[in-house]
């Protein structure tokens, strides 16, 4: 997704037209819930935050990025990058 994300944005850029995705990471939700308190534990220890994110934190992120605010926005990971990823690849190319 990322990638087609990447080509969309690189090809509609000189029409003044911008691409924004939204990749929701380890969300509170029921199929999480579903894979118990263990496995959601685990999960949370490669958050950096130490927490998961709420369905609403989707839904403002989302909001955001349809407004005029995000016209010149470049990769947010809202925090969510796992721990191991954080020394490695840092999204910028």
């Amino acid at each position: 997704m990322l990638g087609f994300m990447r080509t969309v944005a690189l090809e509609l850029a000189p029409f003044g037209i911008t691409i924004n995705g939204v990749e929701p990471a380890a969300i509170r939700t029921e199929g999480l819930a579903g894979l118990g308190d263990d496995a959601i534990a685990s999960m949370i220890k490669h958050i950096p935050i130490g927490s998961l994110g709420e369905p609403e934190d989707i839904a403002h992120a989302a909001l955001f990025l349809a407004g005029d605010g995000a016209r010149f926005n470049h990769r947010s990971d809202g925090g969510c990058r796992r721990r191991s990823d954080a020394a490695g690849d840092s999204g910028l190319r």
